[in-house]
């Protein structure tokens, strides 16, 4: 985004920061999971039911206003409409303090949640 100049200075680097931590948001919990996994099938399930619809409503492809109000509370909670928000509004310059906090705080949450059940399940399975 700076190399085209959509971006530049300071909201190029919170855009970074924030797309790191939409990452680790998603791969703690991710990382938790995964050394519970027996079976190759569980993974697949977990892309086709849980990866898919979080691309499908996260704002990434289209607007999430388009979707039914239900749905649209739904993709709400998600943690990737939150990270694409974020990200989105850093880069636009619209960010305002209160929903990047709200975002900072929800993703960050996520994160740490994750690492501490990730650490809880490796321990299990290194000492099982």
């Amino acid at each position: 985004m700076t190399a085209f100049g959509l971006c530049s200075g300071w909201s190029a680097v919170a855009v970074l920061v924030a797309a790191v931590l939409t990452g680790v948001a998603f791969g703690a919990p991710a990382a938790a999971w995964g050394v519970t996994v027996r079976q190759q099938r569980d993974v697949n399930a977990v892309f086709r039911f849980v990866i898919m619809p979080l691309y499908m409503f996260s704002g990434t492809f289209f607007a999430v206003t388009q979707l039914p109000h239900w749905l649209r509370e739904v993709a709400y909670v998600t943690p990737l409409w939150q990270g694409v928000e974020l990200c989105r509004t850093l880069a636009l310059g619209t960010a305002t303090a209160g929903g990047t906090a709200v975002h900072v705080a929800y993703l960050a949450i996520l994160a740490i949640a994750g690492f501490v059940v990730a650490r809880i399940t490796y321990r299990r399975r290194l000492h099982a």
